[in-house]
């Protein structure tokens, strides 16, 4: 590498002399004390050690931004992931209360069933005992209204 730098050097001086003793250039008044450099030729070139802290600074960045997306991604999809469990757990819940609900109506019709099956018990103990009653002793008038009761209840059962 030292000895690119020297060649370097060298080739530079060398062009700078050529151009300054060129008797085209219209430069000829003016001597061998007038420097043609330009401001890119007279930077001096970064040095290893500046050109690596350079380099290791870039890099530095671009991993701390890299760990940030990292990080980044990693909560995007923490949240995600926390999204579609929401989701689960809502839809879980949902189907519990439509279960609830459909369990609820089979409880009523449950109930209604009872209840009617109550009321049928009730109206056939009722119709047993006016079919069951003795009108022997009973009036003209009470023996005829018991007898068209009896006849109704026989004719609904038929």
């Amino acid at each position: 590498m030292a000895t690119r730098r020297i060649k370097e050097k060298k080739s530079n001086v060398a062009t700078s002399a050529n151009v300054s003793h060129d008797p085209s250039s219209g430069n000829e008044g003016e001597g061998d004390n007038v420097s043609l450099c330009t401001n890119v030729e007279c930077e001096r070139p970064i040095g290893r050690k500046a050109e690596k802290a350079k380099r290791k600074t870039k890099d530095g960045l671009s991993e701390d931004a890299m760990e940030l997306m990292k990080k980044k991604t990693e909560s995007l999809e923490d949240a995600h992931i926390q999204g579609e469990e929401l989701v689960r757990l809502e839809q879980e819940r949902v189907e519990i209360e439509r279960r609830k609900l459909h369990l609820q109506e089979l409880d009523r019709e449950e109930k209604l069933e009872i209840k009617k099956r109550k009321l049928q018990l009730q109206e056939l103990d009722r119709e047993e005992r006016i079919m069951m009653i003795d009108t022997t002793m009973m009036s003209d008038l009470q023996k005829q209204y018991w007898n068209a009761r009896q006849k109704e209840i026989l004719e609904s059962k038929l």
